[in-house]
């Protein structure tokens, strides 16, 4: 004798995925274009959460690792600066740690919808060993008057001469 399997869960699942599938597509559908309008303003993945939850003022990177550095070296990096703020942000200065860091001329100013890239020049110590140092940016943005950044690299001793600065 062949005994048949009740049907009323699997059609009360069924029904309630025929009631939720068209929420769930829509609800993923906003998130992807809002997501996707995020990257069309900003050009930057990792600009796209911060934009999202109401920034303005944009900062892409504020910690560089350098990687592993010899005594004496010189490394720059930048900082990149958004500004989908509907006014004009200055950049009116810069506090480092130390003179070992060195940074773009001020006052600059950001219009709305335009890049910046600030240059920041990194003269390695003579210590080997850990390298860390900061400087802050100040800006008239209120969303962000002061912006940190820190450069880290792995500093080792100086043996023979410097590729960099050997000529062919």
């Amino acid at each position: 004798m062949h005994q048949t399997v009740p049907t009323k869960p699997r059609s009360a699942i069924f029904r309630w995925l025929a009631i939720s599938a068209p929420w769930f597509g829509f609800v993923v559908l906003t998130m992807l274009s809002s997501t996707g309008m995020a990257f069309l303003m900003t050009g930057d993945t990792s600009l796209v959460v911060p934009y999202l939850q109401g920034e303005r003022f944009l900062v892409s990177q504020t910690d560089h690792h350098l990687g592993t550095l010899r005594q004496g070296d010189e490394r720059t990096f930048t900082v990149d600066l958004l500004n989908q703020a509907g006014e004009s942000v200055q950049v009116h200065g810069a506090q480092r740690d130390c003179s070992c860091l060195v940074t773009d001329e001020f006052p600059v100013t950001i219009e709305p919808g335009q890049r910046l890239s600030l240059g920041v020049r990194v003269h390695v110590p003579d210590q080997p060993g850990a390298f860390e140092q900061h400087v802050t940016f100040y800006t008239t943005s209120p969303e962000k008057p002061r912006i940190f950044v820190t450069a880290r690299a792995d500093v080792v001793a100086q043996e023979g001469p410097n590729p960099s600065e050997m000529t062919p």
